[in-house]
């Protein structure tokens, strides 16, 4: 079991999201970074859409009732265990009694804390996904509150066996591979765009406004969507009634306002907005760690590259999934 001493700004249980349910009108929710999520599970036995606690803006305190292995993904939030740091994008050991407290953000904006067994919560929809619009999911249907105790499911025969290991060394694993590189973020970021079928709809000045410009992200970005700002509206070249359609993350909407905001994990599952674009799925990670004040640049790029740029992350997914595996069939 873990107890939430301080839930920091904001802190939920996600998986991978809830999938399948769209065509009914329920969002799908989960983990803002998924490939963060991803590794984490990977790092600890777990099954990559096993839940962890999404923290956003660090400052979150946890304590464990019991031994335990985990791993911390995602951004750095300069964590502590037992007021010394705690590694990233590593498997250790926690005992206990022991208090993790994860401080403000050095780069990046939500930090993943995994744990090996996964929790004890029940799925609604195939998910553990926290929906709090929706007050269903994760741990009662919220976010995570100071006296907040989870329980947690039994760790396996082989996390058990990595647990030993790596009680005996008292140290945690080192590897070949640098995951963070794979989920990287930095404070400016280029992202990639693809074109919509309703692209043509605005203004010359607008498409090469947006081709160019600086946007920089509004505190009012949450789970929902990333609002941005910049010193032009985006325009349509005729004012026009949209029918509503499917949308999904990455989907970039423009307002009547003409700021555009882009769609994330929390998104209705249909729109009328127009679309200016959709990001490509291979920048979501760098999408998810953006925070209020972060900019951004757009390029508009084919779907033959987005198809190029996916498939060679998930080659190297393969190949952290390949040495994570070796490392602990050999630990």
């Amino acid at each position: 079991m873990i107890t939430i001493l301080n839930s920091g700004v904001h802190s939920s249980v996600q998986d991978t999201g809830r999938w399948g349910f769209q065509q009914y009108g329920m969002v799908v929710s989960g983990a803002m970074d998924n490939n963060a999520l991803k590794i984490g599970n990977l790092l600890v036995g777990n099954e990559l859409n096993d839940a962890g606690i999404e923290i956003t803006f660090g400052l979150t305190t946890i304590q464990f009732e019991s031994d335990r292995l985990v791993a911390i993904t995602g951004a750095d939030a300069s964590p502590l265990l037992n007021d010394k740091p705690a590694p990233l994008w590593r498997p250790f050991i926690v005992k206990a009694g022991d208090r993790l407290q994860f401080q403000g953000p050095k780069s990046g904006l939500r930090s993943y804390i995994v744990c090996a067994g996964g929790f004890d919560i029940p799925l609604v929809l195939n998910s553990k996904s926290t929906y709090e619009k929706g007050k269903f999911g994760g741990f009662n249907g919220r976010s995570l509150q100071k006296g907040d105790a989870i329980k947690l499911q039994p760790m396996n025969e082989m996390q058990r066996k990595l647990f030993e290991g790596l009680s005996k060394r008292k140290q945690h694993l080192e590897w070949s591979v640098n995951f963070e590189d794979f989920c990287r973020f930095k404070k400016k970021n280029t992202i990639h765009v693809i074109p919509t079928g309703q692209h043509d709809l605005f203004d010359k000045e607008s498409i090469a406004y947006f081709e160019t410009a600086t946007f920089t992200v509004s505190n009012r970005s949450d789970r929902m969507g990333c609002h941005l700002e910049s010193d032009k509206q985006l325009q349509l070249t005729n004012q026009k009634e949209l029918l509503s359609e499917a949308v999904a993350f990455g989907t970039l909407q423009v307002p009547p306002s003409g700021k555009p905001m882009i769609l994330l994990a929390d998104r209705q599952t249909t729109g009328g907005y127009p679309k200016i674009g959709q990001v490509m799925s291979a920048d979501f990670s760098v999408l998810a760690q953006m925070k209020p004040t972060d900019q951004i640049q757009f390029r508009y790029i084919e779907v033959e590259q987005a198809e190029q740029a996916l498939l060679q992350q998930h080659k190297v997914f393969q190949q952290i999934k390949q040495a994570v595996a070796y490392r602990l069939k050999h630990i």
